[in-house]
This record gives structure tokens, sequence and C-alpha cells, in this order.
């Protein structure tokens, strides 16, 4: 690890419950956080040579979706997934980077804490980059298909948009439903 840094972002976009629960992380925690494009100049320097993260494709597809909304053009680094590299060993029966702490002994760490899991995949990969050749799954960030620019919504879009979807769900599900199942007996 050559440097760490670890800030919260304010995302000025809707807040889906599952990411608070896998993150913590509440919109009244952001309240006061600065936006990506506010961060960005502080942060870009992190992003050079080699940057390495467990399913990277996940970080590197929100990383590019985030710079085509603010119109930043995108730096020029290589980047490591400890995904990928764990899938040229045998014997594993997780991936997960957890599980990867665990099998390699490396102790302990706040998992999906952006900064810990950042330290716990440098360790990981210090281990994987002994045991595999890493230079064929260098991938380039410039190189790889940009994401589509998305419409931004505003809330009240967003609220619609969420509600039509429920809505669409709940049709779904009543059409796959017997109705059988729908059909409630009370009496004693």
């Amino acid at each position: 690890v050559v440097r760490e840094i670890h800030q919260l972002i304010n995302p000025q976009t809707y807040f889906n419950f599952y990411n608070t629960v896998v993150h913590g992380i509440t919109e009244f925690d952001v309240r006061n956080a600065p936006t990506f494009d506010d961060f960005y100049a502080e942060m870009l320097p992190y992003l050079d040579d080699i940057v390495v993260a467990h399913n990277a494709m996940f970080d590197i597809s929100c990383l590019r979706a985030t710079l085509l909304r603010y119109d930043i053009a995108p730096p020029d680094f290589n980047y490591l997934c400890t995904l990928c590299m764990s899938k040229k060993i045998s014997g594993l029966k997780s991936r997960k980077l957890d599980a990867l702490a665990r099998y390699y002994g490396l102790g302990e760490f706040n998992h999906h804490n952006a900064l810990a899991d950042a330290k716990m995949s440098a360790r990981v990969f210090e281990i994987l980059s002994e045991r595999i050749d890493i230079e064929p799954m260098k991938k380039s960030f410039r190189d790889n298909p940009k994401p589509q620019k998305k419409k931004l919504l505003t809330p009240i879009q967003q609220s619609l948009f969420l509600i039509e979807r429920e809505e669409k769900h709940e049709r779904e599900r009543r059409k796959h439903t017997p109705q059988s199942e729908l059909i409630f007996d009370y009496s004693p």
C-alpha cells in the first residue's frame, strides 16, 4: 500500500436500502460529505499506476458511471482484481474477500468498509501475486468500454420510477401466483 484515503461521498441520488444494509452508510451519514466532483481532484493521485480491488468490475463500473455523470475525463491507470486472481487458485471454497482473508489467516476486518476492504485486498493481492502471473490479468481503465450516459432523474422522477417498478413486480407476482394461494379462510 503506497497511500490510503477514506472519504464518504454524497451521491446526490436515491439511497437504496440494500446498499445501506450492506455498508451501513445512510443518507444522514453523507449529508455534509463532499460530492464526487468536489472530491475528485484529491482522489485522482490514487488512480495511477496499478489500482487493486476485490470484485474490481463493480468498482470500476461505478467509477466509470460517476465520471460520465460529472463529465470528467477518465484517468489513465491499470487495475487488477483479487476476485479474478483468486479464480486461478484451486481448492478455494469461496472467493469472497472475507473468505480469502480467513483462508490465508489474515485476521478479522470490518468487511464492506471501503478502507478496510482496500487494505485487505492489498494483503490478499500480495499473497496471490506470489502464486500467479499477474501481467496478463492487468486491465486498462481507459481501454475498456465506456458506459452509456444515463439521464439524471429528479427525486420525484426517481420515486415515480421506483413505484412503477414495484407495481410491475407486484403484477408479475400476482400473474404467476396461483389464485388458491391468495384465498385465505379464517373460519373456525
